[in-house]
This record gives C-alpha cells, structure tokens and sequence, in this order.
C-alpha cells in the first residue's frame, strides 16, 4: 500500500502496485502526460487531478473529486459517484450545432425561431447518450436534419407554446444517427 501524507503534492507520474490510499491530500499530474496507475484499488479522501491517463485494475472509491482531462481505464467499478453531464446552453439559433465530443445535454433558451435544422459534431461512441432541450418564445416547429432519426417514438416536429421540449437520443452505431427515445 502507498500513502501519501497531507499536503503532499507530486508532480509526474505515480505508479502504485498494490493500493494507493490518499487522505486529505491532492495527486496532481499538471503537464498532459502525466500518468497514474494503480494496480489495486484507489480510496481516495482528497482530491486527484490527472493530466493524462487515470489506469486502476481495481475499484475507485472517493469522498472528493476525481478530475481526469485524458482518459480513464478500469476493469473495477466506479461506486457511488455521480458523474456530471457536460452542458451547453445557447439562445435562440434557427441552425444550432451541437458537439457530442463536449456535451451530453444541449438546451436552446428563448427560442423564437423555428428551428430549420440541427448540425451534430464529433464522433459518438455507440450508445451514447444525448438530451436536447428547448424552450420556446411561443410555438415552434423542428427540423431536426440528418443526424437524427426516429425509432418507435417520432421526431417531435414542434415545441407547445412556452413549455421545455425535451427530448432524449441514442447513438446508433448501425445507422450513423442520434435515434429518438423519448420526449415530453
């Protein structure tokens, strides 16, 4: 087991072969190659910011905040943690765009055009999920472009009145579209 005391900060990359146990304290990989790897389990009490790869082959337990800007590789689980959306809001906009590289949730406010047609960006992984919001000025009608389909739900082709549209899509890898799950 590594411990590292309170207040200590180190700066590169930390290698741990059985567990790594941090209490009250930051790990912190500032340039964006800086590596953490764990081959046990991580309890974390403080908080770990990595730059670069977080690797854990165990479970990931924190009562503080884990903040990776590269990715994140585990064969444990993640326990109990919330994982925030990354959300985009924007005012009125007849042709919004969208990168699902970026956000999760996307919400049009105070929509007074209609909306002639929506341009999705990035490269979605199959299954990813998105939620797009809108909120009206009054009613407003939808064309959503070609980055979208329906499934067993439709495409909602017009918003009620003033009232928050939302509506949730999936990734379909099969398809190359965002496909409609539900709205209301």
């Amino acid at each position: 087991m590594a411990k590292l005391n309170s207040g200590t900060r180190v700066y590169g990359n930390i290698t741990v072969d059985t567990n790594l146990v941090v209490s009250g304290t930051t790990i912190s990989t500032t340039s964006s190659t800086g590596a953490v790897t764990v081959a046990g389990g991580a309890g974390v009490a403080g908080n770990v910011y990595v730059g670069g790869l977080l690797t854990v082959t165990g479970n990931i337990s924190s009562t503080g905040n884990i903040t990776v800007t590269g990715n994140i590789s585990s064969t444990g689980n993640i326990i109990n943690t919330r994982i925030t959306p990354r959300v985009q809001t924007t005012t009125s906009n007849a042709t919004p765009t969208i990168n699902t590289d970026l956000y999760d949730v996307f919400g049009l406010t105070a929509q007074a055009a209609n909306i002639t047609n929506v341009t999705v960006t990035g490269t979605p992984a199959d299954g990813q999920k998105l939620l797009v919001y809108i909120v009206g000025t009054g009613t407003v009608t939808i064309t959503w472009g070609a980055s979208f389909e329906s499934s067993t739900t439709l495409l909602p082709s017009t918003t009620s009145g003033t009232n928050r549209l939302d509506v949730g899509f999936v990734w379909n890898a099969a398809t190359s579209k965002w496909r409609c799950l539900a709205y209301g």
